[in-house]
């Protein structure tokens, strides 16, 4: 059972990261991520900084073999909406990060992907526990964080982190 006006998503699985995703999903991402909105929340790294499609696309080259990188897709309205990996992913535990793309911020997707990658990790990969780092300025996510469970373990000046831990019988039910 959903709740009235909770939002859904589906993870779709892509090897190689973005790299063999289709075209117009690459172009949704690049925007969201040249977006001034997005680099603002990225820490002072890439505050005020603009971002090349080449050195976006380049990033995911690098990335790990080992990470599992998904693309969050609204069945009901037939889109895609985000974007989300999992990272150092060990016996036991991962690290997940995750991005809404811009023209879907603010309509629940955030918690949706979170909620989704929390069902993968748990109930597919047998993971116990998933850790996520967000900045400090990134009200939005941390608030997602916060509604999914997600517990804040520790503070720097420039971040949150958080941990969030299946329940006793190592399993999440696709309904809360």
């Amino acid at each position: 059972m959903t709740l009235s006006g909770t939002k859904t998503v589906e993870l779709h699985f892509f090897e190689g990261a973005l790299i063999t995703a289709p075209e117009k999903l690459i172009f949704k991402y690049i925007d969201t991520l040249k977006s001034k909105k997005t680099t603002d929340t990225l820490g002072d790294k890439y505050k005020d900084k603009e971002l090349s499609d080449e050195e976006i696309l380049n990033y995911y080259k690098t990335l790990p073999a080992s990470d599992r990188f998904f693309v969050a897709y609204d069945k009901k309205e037939d889109k895609y909406v985000g974007t989300c990996r999992l990272m150092n992913i060990g016996v036991h535990d991962a690290e997940v990060g995750y991005m809404t793309f811009l023209s879907d911020r603010g309509q629940g997707y955030g918690k949706a992907i979170l909620h989704a990658v929390k069902s993968y990790a748990y109930n597919l990969l047998s993971l116990r526990s998933l850790r996520a780092t967000t900045y400090k300025d990134n009200i939005a996510s941390i608030n997602c964080f916060k509604a999914q469970k997600f517990f804040l373990v520790n503070q720097t000046d420039t971040h949150y982190k958080f941990v969030h831990t299946c329940d006793p019988l190592g399993i999440i039910q696709n309904d809360f």
